[in-house]
């Protein structure tokens, strides 16, 4: 409405805002303009720790504020306004915000205020209605585009790198270096002087006295103006200086920095009449300086047309209590002198209205005649100055100090005129209530009385209501919590007095910079944040998962209660998560923790696409698992290929992640008598580390595992052979019989078909299938031993791993056909001898291309395992078409007629490769351990749409796709919090790829996804 009222041409302005006035009847509208039709000028006036009794008018004798009197006497004067977050950053943050500090959450540590609050500051607001804004002095929040709010500005404060005077003496007017309260008080009067007199103008002032400079010895530094002032006088004690007092408070206060300053300033009486002094001397400084400003504003004839707003952004110790500083919720340091001045208004008011700092943008918008954002929590004062009301129809304010930092206990509660609740963050049983009535000065703490039990309870429900209540969705915290993987909210059973605990990070956080965890034994310690059996603190980092147990030893029998709470991307607290309680059953040493007994549900996955017949391989597998649950009797898994198979598709779906744990405990325990079998072992654990990021397994099973890797039977050729299977050698993998044929006979089960005589013999049974799957455990187990610790034994894996591929491809190669015979002096290549080294990248560049047409000869396997990793090979080697024409193939597909509702939790259900879909399709995979980083790599072929939701241990990942003209394909995806994604895809010639609007160099191979929406677009010249 008032973007048009910036004309060149004055009466066009004039006429425009008679016109306007017509319509305007509320009370703000009639506050907006005075009887030329002009909108007021507005300056408003922050000082820095001015308490409320640091006010002449407020009844201080000692002080000389001649000038703030006179706008109290002359405006409204608010006796009882107050911070809602007593420290200057944060206060500032809800001054411009009209926000609480329950919602910017913004405090010295964070990064920069939130843009979308910024973008309704009642500065910017001005500015984009026609005022001409501008600020000088201490600014005090992280915001980088101080360009929108203001059109002239500048921000300085106390210099920090000078521990003497200069932290206050370092800005010049002419060539005289003056304080900054002095050339605060000149930017303002220059201002004025430029100012014209038809264009509104909002003046913000920040003065960055009486804020004492910390790092001097000095501590307070005033104007020789000022020096006078006081000078003959003996400031009286502060009240409650007795011992009693201080040692009334908590620990943590006693220790924290309230008490260190006062060491710094009040703790003898010389440091507390030099303090005190200049403290009062720095008020006075700013008085002097708001004189000439008001008389400025005179000589320009604006003083009639210009609203004054004064406040402090917070209150201040001086010396009560023995402390100093700010920070706690007591009136010293929560009350403001706050003084609205209106000289269009008449007489004066003395209000008890609770006004708050989150009030003033309000009431400099309503003086402006703009509609307040809804968002906004303060309301707006101009009815009570214009004596439209004498209240605000408030009777309860939230108090709060919310910044984590040690020494500086957190704490909130809640105030009305005549009661004060408080408690303190990090432990709500230390708690405070005052008859601020019958006990101002707040001595005599109720909470422990039983008299105010009732009282007491509602003030505790009002505190949380009020918090509620001024959250907002950035607040959440961390969510789906589960311990050991299992996520049920109570009840849960665990085994091991050092579980494991993990939560999804809300994806507003966008990524996780730190974490505090809490186990407590009772609810009650819980709900009071007191991590009785393991407070972590405020652990930095991004671990959202695996994070072991650090505190006592838990034991079977009691229930035990936790819940977590993180900083963001910008180091902004969030709200404590919902709470999981468990318990402990036969506990162990520890080991068996890693096998979770109960099911991790996310409700996560889904699947749809163009291709019907991949939706239907996707509904089948997915009804499989989420219907029946995993395969209990795990005697129906034939080997441990089929299992590692299931496994696989176990992390499409939402039921993942503990089916696979199960899975490997039960073969480590009941391996079957297939060579094959122990082979595919360090796959299966490896598959569940890397989607986990769970090492537990391996640290459990690492020295069994090696025996499986069967490194012992290779020989001087780098590969192993089945002949020196010994009876001892297999016992040593768990076969009891001791069966040698049994070992050996996995190269049937395979179909490498090696005995049958008319394909040859194999020499010294030297099998490519084995030796391709030996190459991947070694490669597994380096990985492997360098999480022991094992060095020396990761070295030597390495070395095997290279001599194992290099004589596949010497031995097992027959350049002539271009393809891997089953083993050494064979003459048969079968499907699997083929797939494997495919599968594994042990065929060199030049030889792929021939392998998968030897590939692609064959009819499809009849093992599930071999299944799955003929699908993998494929979609490695490009060959997308052809592999999704194999999976919808349904006359040569057993999964098809092996699921029915009646028949849906046999193991044939389970064997449907959906997996496919997510993570060869999709190419969703995780890069490093856990989901941290993730790959995606889609491979589309000719689909022409599909969506996808794929659970992870971070949350959800979603991708749509589809051709959007000849030209263009169009990938959507959302990537959770905590989470990196690295979106890879060949280009073909003349394509080019734009990420989010922004074309892309892929010359690094890869764009970077980070947590939130993306939007990839890959277009070409010619026509796909």
């Amino acid at each position: 409405m008032y973007g048009i009222l910036r004309m060149k041409n004055q009466k066009s302005l004039r006429v425009a805002f008679i016109l306007l006035l017509g319509f305007m009847h509320s009370v703000r509208g009639q506050n907006a303009l005075n009887e030329q039709g002009q909108r007021p000028n507005i300056i408003f006036i922050l000082t820095d720790d001015q308490r409320f009794d640091a006010l002449g008018y407020a009844g201080n004798t000692l002080i000389s504020t001649p000038e703030m009197d006179k706008l109290a006497q002359e405006g409204t004067y608010f006796k009882n306004a107050m911070v809602t977050t007593p420290i200057c950053t944060a206060s500032r943050a809800s001054i411009l915000t009209g926000l609480y500090e329950r919602k910017h959450r913004f405090n010295f540590q964070t990064g920069n205020i939130r843009g979308s609050y910024m973008d309704e500051s009642y500065p910017t607001i001005l500015k984009n209605n026609g005022y001409t804004t501008a600020f000088f002095g201490k600014y005090g929040v992280r915001y980088d585009h101080l360009d929108k709010q203001f059109d002239e500005y500048e921000s300085y404060d106390r210099n920090n790198a000078f521990k003497d005077r200069r932290g206050y003496y370092y800005k010049t007017i002419g060539k005289d270096t003056v304080h900054l309260t002095r050339y605060t008080g000149q930017k303002a009067i220059d201002f004025i002087a430029r100012a014209k007199s038809l264009e509104p103008f909002c003046l913000s002032l920040s003065f960055s006295a009486p804020h004492a400079h910390d790092s001097s010895k000095e501590q307070y530094f005033w104007q020789a103006s000022s020096n006078a002032l006081l000078q003959n006088d003996q400031i009286p004690g502060p009240e409650l200086a007795e011992d009693k007092y201080f040692k009334d408070q908590p620990k943590f206060v006693r220790n924290g920095f309230n008490r260190l300053r006062w060491t710094w300033r009040f703790d003898t009486p010389e440091k507390y009449q030099h303090s005190v002094k200049g403290y009062y001397r720095m008020v006075s400084g700013i008085d002097f300086e708001i004189a000439k400003i008001r008389a400025e504003l005179k000589k320009k004839g604006l003083d009639k047309n210009t609203v004054i707003i004064f406040m402090g952004d917070n209150g201040y110790f001086l010396g009560e209590r023995q402390l100093a500083g700010k920070w706690l919720l007591y009136d010293n340091s929560v009350r403001v002198p706050l003084i609205i001045y209106d000289p269009r208004q008449k007489g004066h008011i003395d209000s008890d209205a609770l006004a708050l700092n989150v009030d003033v943008p309000a009431t400099i918008i309503d003086i402006a005649g703009i509609e307040r954002p809804k968002s906004w929590h303060g309301k707006s004062l101009m009815p009570i100055v214009a004596e439209k009301t004498d209240n605000m129809d408030r009777d309860t304010v939230l108090l709060e100090h919310l910044w984590e930092f040690d020494r500086i206990p957190p704490s909130e509660g809640v105030r009305t005129k005549n009661w004060k609740y408080l408690r303190y963050v990090n432990d709500k049983s230390v708690e405070e209530l005052y008859n601020l009535e019958a006990d101002p000065i707040e001595t005599q703490n109720l909470a422990k009385d039983l008299k105010y039990a009732t009282k007491l309870n509602a003030f505790r429900k009002k505190t949380d209501r009020r918090a509620h209540e001024l959250s907002d969705q950035f607040s959440v915290g961390p969510y789906a919590l589960h311990v050991d993987g299992i996520r049920k909210k109570e009840g849960t059973t665990i085994r091991g007095e050092r579980p494991e605990y993990g939560w999804i990070v809300p994806d507003l956080a966008i990524w996780q910079s730190a974490y505090q965890l809490l186990v407590a034994s009772s609810e009650e310690n819980l709900a009071n944040n007191i991590g009785d059996i393991w407070d972590s603190g405020q652990k930095r980092g991004n671990a959202s998962f695996n994070v072991a147990h650090g505190g006592a030893p838990l034991h079977a029998g009691p229930t035990y209660f936790w819940k977590v709470r993180i900083w963001d991307e910008d180091n902004r607290v969030t709200d404590y998560s919902e709470r999981q309680s468990f318990h402990i059953e036969n506990p162990t040493n520890g080991n068996d923790a890693a096998i979770p007994i109960d099911s991790f549900d996310y409700r996560a996955s889904g699947f749809s696409s163009s291709d019907k017949g991949l939706v239907k391989i996707w509904d089948l597998g997915k009804n499989a698992f989420n219907k029946v649950g995993p395969t209990k009797d795990r005697k129906q898994l034939a080997t441990e290929l089929d299992a590692y198979a299931i496994q696989l598709n176990s992390y499409a779906f939402e039921r993942a992640y503990v089916t696979p744990r199960q899975t490997i405990a039960y073969f480590m325990e009941h391996p079957s008598q297939y060579t094959e079998g122990q082979l595919y072992m360090a796959l299966m654990i490896y598959a569940d580390y890397r989607y986990t990021g769970n090492s537990r397994l391996i640290k459990k099973y690492y020295e069994a595992l090696k025996a499986k890797t069967l490194y012992e039977l290779a020989d001087q050729n780098g590969l192993i052979s089945t002949s020196k299977i010994t009876p001892g050698f297999m016992h040593k993998l768990g076969l009891e019989d001791g069966n040698k044929k049994n070992l050996i006979d996995m190269a049937e089960a395979s179909g490498d078909r090696s005995k049958n005589p008319k394909h040859g013999t194999v020499k010294n049974a030297y099998y490519t299938s084995i030796n391709a799957l030996y190459y991947q455990n070694m490669k597994i187990m380096a990985e492997f031993a360098e999480i022991m610790g094992k060095t020396e034994e990761a070295w030597d894996f390495n070395i095997r791993a290279i001599k194992a591929k290099q004589m596949l491809n010497k031995k097992m190669f027959d350049g002539a056909k271009g393809v891997y015979v089953d083993g050494m002096g064979m003459e048969q290549a079968s499907l699997v001898a083929n797939t494997l080294p495919l599968l594994f990248r042990i065929v060199p560049q030049q030889h792929i291309s021939g392998v998968v047409r030897h590939i692609k000869g064959f009819n499809l396997p009849t093992s599930i395992g071999a299944y799955n990793n003929l699908f993998d090979a494929l979609f490695m080697s490009g060959e997308v078409d052809f592999a999704l024409s194999l999976l919808t193939d349904k006359e040569n597909n057993a999964w098809y007629d092996t699921f029915s509702s009646e028949a849906n939790d046999s193991y044939a259900s389970k064997k449907v490769p959906a997996y496919v879909l997510s993570q060869d399709l999709w190419g969703i995979r995780p890069k490093t351990p856990g989901f941290g980083i993730v790959t995606i790599k889609p491979q589309m072929g000719d689909l022409r749409e599909s969506d996808i939701k794929v659970p992870t241990i971070n949350g959800t990942i979603k991708g749509t796709y589809n051709i959007e003209t000849k030209r263009t394909k169009v990938f959507h995806f959302e990537i959770p919090a905590n989470m990196v994604a690295e979106f890879k895809i060949a280009l073909e010639p003349g394509m080019e790829l734009v990420h989010n609007g922004e074309k892309m160099n892929l010359a690094f191979g890869s764009v970077r996804l980070e947590p939130g929406k993306h939007q990839i677009k890959l277009t070409a010249s010619n026509s796909f």
